[in-house]
């Protein structure tokens, strides 16, 4: 229970900082358990919170773990009216080549010293997602790591 009260005073010290009035909170969301943590977190904190009352204040991108498990959650946020008056719109990034064909046209497969593919396949089309995003609006990109991800 200590690391949900964490993340959910995160959460709340971020609303102070960053407004959803003035800030689109962008929810990376890869299907993982961590992303789905933090997707879930901070779904129950939108409902609880002002940010219920602000349109497009979350939105989830990045799909890129389990597409599957990712497309299934975000259909059931669609289907649920309290949910997606939540979330506001959805954005799902995708890659200009696919993986096998990096593969097959320039790239061998992703080594321990050269992943190629992390950079290709979500970094960049990510990047480009925010860019977009931001030239409307400004951007607090939310993203769910185990501390030993972060390091």
């Amino acid at each position: 229970m200590m690391l949900i009260e964490s993340v959910y005073d995160k959460l709340l010290e971020l609303y102070d900082i960053y407004n959803p009035r003035g800030w689109l909170w962008l929810v990376s969301y890869s299907g993982g358990k961590d992303s789905t943590a933090l997707l879930l977190l901070t779904l129950r904190f939108a409902r609880e919170n002002v940010l219920k009352s602000a349109s497009s204040t979350m939105t989830v991108g990045e799909i890129y773990g389990d597409p599957a498990l990712a497309f299934r959650v975000l259909d059931f946020i669609r289907r649920h009216s309290s949910l997606r008056d939540i979330v506001g719109e959805v954005y799902i990034t995708k890659p200009e080549r696919s993986f096998f064909d990096y593969i097959l046209t320039r790239y061998s497969p992703p080594r321990w010293n050269f992943r190629w593919c992390c950079k290709r396949l979500k970094e960049y089309p990510f990047k480009k997602l925010v860019r977009d995003l931001m030239k409307s609006r400004k951007v607090l990109n939310l993203v769910g790591n185990r501390v030993e991800e972060a390091r």
